[in-house]
């Protein structure tokens, strides 16, 4: 191949270079300019008993007019709306029912009209069900003592208990009930029936919140030894 071509091959490939460039840059041009919509602020999770809420701050953008919540790595959503009269309430709050038992991470995007969307906000929150109950253990009731009139009781140390409720027969034969925090290691019930009957239950709040309380398996049961 002599010298005398390669300009004009050159030039060939410039042209072809060029008109896949301008191909490339009028796409950009025909999406036009992304205009984003305010992003929600503050994104928190509070999950529950096949259920998750979530909350956050719509900001002030005029332009919001509703939301997104994608799940699942987008396979599964939901679509609300925003009162833009409302935009500075403290919180918006949405609670999602009827989710499995697992842990996931939520987006959430905020929309608004002609198709204009924010950068999405994420946050992770665990949904709780039977799985979770089948580990929770009843409290430990170590000693029943005399204290007078009453009965001491004596209870294990509990990590991550909520509280107790104990029911006992009184001497007078009504029933009473007391709800025993997770701090509290003894408790005086005042006036038991001897040898009356008495059970409990132990509740649990998982995490440092839940949108629900959730009751160990096992009731205890069984009578006082004087």
């Amino acid at each position: 191949m002599t010298n005398k071509y390669l300009p004009i091959i050159f030039a060939f490939f410039l042209l072809a270079s060029c008109s896949g460039m301008n191909d490339i840059i009028q796409d950009y041009l025909d999406r036009g300019e992304i205009n984003y919509i305010g992003r929600p602020d503050s994104l928190l999770s509070t999950g529950g008993n096949g259920r998750m809420q979530l909350s956050w701050l719509a900001g002030k953008d005029p332009r919001v007019e509703g939301y997104i919540i994608y799940w699942n790595n987008r396979a599964d959503s939901v679509v609300g709306k925003i009162d833009p009269d409302n935009l500075l309430k403290d919180r918006y709050n949405f609670c999602i029912f009827d989710i499995q038992e697992s842990s996931y991470e939520f987006e959430l995007v905020q929309t608004g009209s002609k198709g204009a969307n924010s950068i999405p906000s994420t946050v992770t929150g665990s949904v709780y069900g039977e799985n979770y109950v089948a580990t929770l253990k009843a409290r430990d009731l170590q000693q029943i003592t005399a204290d007078g009139d009453g009965v001491k009781l004596t209870w294990g140390i509990s990590n991550s208990s909520k509280y107790v409720e104990f029911t006992y027969e009184k001497a007078d034969g009504t029933q009473e009930t007391c709800r025993i925090p997770s701090q509290e290691n003894e408790i005086i019930l005042s006036n038991p029936k001897p040898l009356g009957e008495y059970s409990y239950s132990t509740y649990y709040v998982p995490g440092k919140d839940s949108l629900d309380v959730f009751k160990a398996p096992q009731v205890v049961d069984g009578n006082f030894p004087f």
